[in-house]
């Protein structure tokens, strides 16, 4: 078992974002990070985006009349990596649904923390191979047949 063991577990986090849309009859928009209230981070945007922002807010781009900024939230979920301290002492990172490996000494968890047995023991119960198991777990490993 890791040591100090912290599970992976849910994350939810609203994301916000000031959009302007064009009248430009095609659906276009603009769309800047930004918090709760409508004010951008206008620190974290690159140089064209700032000039972009600029046009927007001056309420035209490119000839096309631009809506007035619309805050928009988003609920960004996802699944935060657990992890802990392998019996080597090497911190290890839990972010696979499956097994994880110590980049110390190769041993491997569950996603559990639990110590799993030598990978050249697996599926012998079964018959199954390594691959097999590797395969039913990402199916996208074998990428385009």
């Amino acid at each position: 078992m890791l040591k100090d063991f912290v599970p992976r577990e849910p994350v939810e986090t609203t994301l916000y974002e000031l959009v302007f849309k064009l009248e430009d009859g095609q659906g276009s928009a603009f769309a800047f990070e930004c918090d709760a209230h409508g004010n951008v981070y206008r620190d974290r945007l690159p140089r064209l985006a700032l000039h972009n922002l600029d046009l927007c807010l001056k309420g035209e781009v490119d000839g096309y009349t631009v809506r007035r900024g619309v805050v928009r939230s988003h609920l960004q979920s996802y699944i935060a990596d657990g992890g802990g301290r392998c019996v080597c002492g090497q911190s290890v990172t839990i972010h696979s649904s499956w097994a994880d490996s110590c980049e110390g000494c190769g041993r491997e968890y569950n996603n559990s923390g639990q110590l799993l047995a030598d990978r050249a023991f697996w599926g012998e119960e079964t018959g199954e191979s390594v691959t097999d198991m590797e395969l039913e777990h990402d199916p996208e490993a074998l990428g385009d047949w």
